[in-house]
């Protein structure tokens, strides 16, 4: 009888994979591409996207900038809505998904893995723009934080429209 592996739990998976970016994010000197399976950024990252995240360093940072951290074992993408000093001077960011109401604990810089800088997205490379999400954009963030129904349509609209695209781009020509 073969001797069989260990199942892992999705919480262990989760915490190697967070490890496992979080290290080539240290050590590759270059962008790291992680794919999203959260919602809390929807509409400018949306699940099943990839994100190209650059490697913290000692870049400056900007307000609505998207920051990649990690928490509890579990990655996090949001949007910087604010940067604070500590009492020690180090900055912390306050972050926020989105499509969430209320903003994350704050994060200290040293804690930022990297900032996204693209979304890729069915093939096309998107450029992340630092600034903060357009006002289409922030009325369907807000319309999705505080509606349910218009969250569960939203995100089943695009599942949708996301499986005919890979049909679509699956066939012949």
């Amino acid at each position: 009888m073969k001797p069989t592996a260990p199942a892992l739990s999705a919480t262990a998976f989760d915490r190697i994979g967070c490890e496992l970016i979080a290290e080539a994010l240290r050590s590759a000197g270059g962008p790291v591409v992680v794919l999203v399976g959260g919602s809390s950024m929807v509409p400018a990252i949306w699940p099943g996207d990839r994100i190209e995240v650059s490697p913290a360093g000692d870049a400056p940072v900007a307000e609505g900038q998207v920051a990649l951290f990690s928490r509890d074992g579990r990655l996090f993408a949001h949007r910087i809505v604010r940067i604070v000093g500590s009492l020690a001077g180090a900055a912390q960011f306050i972050t926020r998904g989105d499509a969430l109401a209320a903003c994350d604990p704050p994060v200290p810089r040293s804690e930022v893995l990297g900032y996204v800088s693209a979304v890729v997205r069915d093939g096309r490379r998107i450029p992340m723009a630092s600034q903060a999400p357009s006002r289409s954009a922030r009325m369907l963030s807000f319309a999705i934080r505080n509606s349910g129904l218009v969250r569960r349509l939203t995100l089943g609209f695009r599942a949708r429209r996301r499986r005919s695209y890979r049909m679509v781009s699956r066939c012949p020509a």
